[in-house]
């Protein structure tokens, strides 16, 4: 009973984050158009707008760069309260909005919750789930994700019928109910063992949450514990070590992700069908289809990505996702020769759909997992960070500069999406290892085995070389000094 309550309440955990994580990425495009909306913030410029949509995205990136040190400072269960103390601000702040400014500086706020709750989470995960369950664990967090996305964008809509500020001001309050259960939630979660160890607890509050982790071999895992807490997870340690291998696959995984072109799906799917000619209209509704399929084909990965390597879910769906994204701007760049084509029309919608169905199964868990695999434990509070936060900064130049490209090189812009994606793709599939199953030890000697291999080669290629030196004054029939009579064969002895 008690391993089942354990299970519980860390399953609690994943939701809660999970919604956090996806109800602000809804919570403003629907209502971006509304006159009440643009009537309540004084007509905002496009440069105000952008300020208000990117907040969020800046504030995530200041929070990645932050949760490092904070993990380090005050351990993984005092950043959850203080995530949850964070985001409640800054949901209070944005009921209370009057101006463009201060509704930009709520959402920075809760930005900054979000992304120390990325970084976060991932590292907490790894913590107190097994690797054979962490692939469900990473997906059943993405799930909550999505039906928080899904969830707010439908409230948004519902609420739209009051047809005033109140509408948006009540779907940002509520946005306050997951981060207080998370702080109601916080005092029943195990900390970190790491983090205890290295900073002095005692065994019992140690074995508590080994426990939660169900190691049978604990001594081997102390003494783990102590070669970390000599270390110091500092970039400038991280470059010493040769750790920047592992932190630069982590950063390229992440690009990836970005790259890949999902929020451009995702955010401007209006964008996409005004190209294409549909009306305001059948648009409008429209852009309810990418969230609800990233929702349904969230469940893929729960069944499926602990069954596979995560190379096939990262590089090879990568490969199908580029050749959509090419074969959605050629199509477009077609649809504009031929204007009325209807079939042309709706194959790019449907193609639109279908590329956030396989991003949804795919690289939306396996990026974060591969991420969190390939960076060994002793730098992974700081590794993490630098890593998402790339993604958070990634993501901001792209939905920056989506609506612009767009705008002045139209289709070629998804063109230039998918080639990219395809180009990053083949470089994973080629030359990054494999995660999968890899153990703490294999994962900390990834690339240390390869440079020892390559340093017993070069000793063997100087040993070959020292043994035809000296066999140099046999072949010349030089007299032999003493010493090279001992180590003459006996085939050699025979012949003379």
């Amino acid at each position: 009973m008690k391993n089942a309550f354990e299970v519980k309440r860390l399953i609690g955990l994943l939701v809660c984050i999970g919604f956090m994580l996806g109800m602000d990425t809804s919570s403003l495009s629907l209502f971006l158009g509304t006159s009440y909306f643009k009537e309540y913030f004084k007509q905002p410029t496009a440069l105000q707008t952008g300020m208000m949509t990117g907040a969020n995205q800046i504030g995530g990136f200041v929070g990645c760069l932050m949760s490092g040190s904070l993990i380090e400072l005050i351990g993984c269960k005092w950043c959850l309260c203080a995530c949850s103390v964070i985001w409640t601000m800054g949901s209070v702040g944005s009921f209370f909005v009057l101006e463009v400014y201060t509704m930009a500086l709520s959402r920075f706020v809760k930005g900054i919750a979000v992304g120390i709750l990325s970084v976060l989470a991932s590292f907490y995960l790894m913590e107190v789930f097994s690797s054979n369950i962490r692939g469900q664990a990473t997906a059943l967090m993405q799930m909550a994700l999505t039906i928080s996305i899904l969830s707010i964008y439908f409230l948004s809509m519902l609420l739209d019928k009051i047809q005033g500020p109140l509408a948006f001001k009540i779907t940002w309050g509520l946005e306050v109910i997951p981060s207080l259960l998370l702080l109601m939630l916080f005092q029943a979660l195990p900390e970190s063992p790491r983090w205890l160890y290295k900073h002095g607890y005692s065994n019992k509050d140690i074995d508590r949450s080994l426990a939660i982790l169900r190691v049978k071999d604990v001594e081997k895992l102390r003494e783990k514990f102590v070669s970390e807490t000599k270390q110091k997870p500092k970039l400038s340690y991280i470059i010493k070590k040769g750790y920047w291998k592992h932190m630069s696959l982590g950063i390229i995984v992440q690009i990836l992700i970005q790259i890949s072109g999902i929020n451009v799906v995702m955010y401007y799917t209006i964008y996409i069908c005004e190209m294409v000619g549909f009306d305001d209209d059948v648009s409008s509704k429209l852009t309810a289809g990418p969230y609800i399929v990233n929702t349904i084909f969230t469940l893929v990965p729960v069944f499926l990505l602990d069954k596979f390597n995560r190379k096939v879910f990262i590089g090879w769906a990568s490969v199908f996702l580029g050749g959509i994204m090419l074969l959605i701007g050629f199509l477009i760049g077609e649809r504009e020769r031929h204007v009325g084509d209807v079939v042309l029309r709706n194959i790019v919608v449907a193609l639109c759909f279908l590329f956030v169905s396989v991003f949804s199964s795919s690289l939306s868990c396996a990026g974060f997992i591969y991420t969190n695999e390939i960076l060994p434990e002793s730098i992974k509070s700081v590794a993490l960070s630098v890593c998402i936060s790339t993604s958070w900064f990634t993501g901001f130049a792209l939905a920056l500069m989506a609506p612009y490209l767009m705008q002045i090189v139209e289709w070629w812009t998804f063109v230039m999406l998918g080639t990219s994606t395809i180009a990053l793709a083949f470089i994973i599939i080629m030359w990054f290892p494999e995660t999968r199953d890899l153990s703490p030890h294999d994962i900390d000697n990834l690339f240390k085995q390869d440079a020892l291999s390559a340093e017993v080669e070069y000793e063997k290629i100087e040993s070959d070389q020292s043994a035809d030196f000296e066999s140099i004054p046999e072949r010349s029939g030089a007299p032999e000094p003493d010493s090279f009579v001992c180590t003459t064969t006996t085939t050699e002895v025979t012949e003379r």
